[in-house]
């Protein structure tokens, strides 16, 4: 404890108080896990980062996958609007007689 101590008094008055947390904060995650200390605990927080950026990236795909979808729906519907629905009348008012929506051939 002696050599950390005049370690601590060879910093700078600035980062001592910081030298001094780090140091108790250790001294803690060694009591806490003897064996692997404050290491474990990194170890552990470089696991939950990885398997964030992981669920990230997959969100963001799924959002593009999800996008590029709905752009080409929006893209089919705008040509299928393009060409008109074929139970619309022509120009002299006469229904599509093929068209499904013709009730005179739903009666025959």
């Amino acid at each position: 404890m002696f050599i950390k101590s005049m370690g601590l008094a060879m910093l700078e008055r600035y980062s001592r108080a910081e030298a001094a947390d780090s140091l108790y904060y250790e001294a803690y995650c060694r009591i806490k896990d003897p064996v692997y200390g404050c290491v474990g605990l990194i170890t552990i927080l470089h696991q939950q980062i990885y398997d964030a950026q992981c669920q990230l990236a997959r969100i963001q795909a799924e959002i593009a996958a999800l996008s590029s979808q709905s752009q080409s729906e929006v893209q089919q519907y705008r040509q299928d609007e393009n060409v008109g629905p074929s139970f619309l009348p022509d120009q002299n008012g006469v229904p599509n007689s093929t068209s499904y929506y013709d009730i005179s051939t739903w009666f025959d």
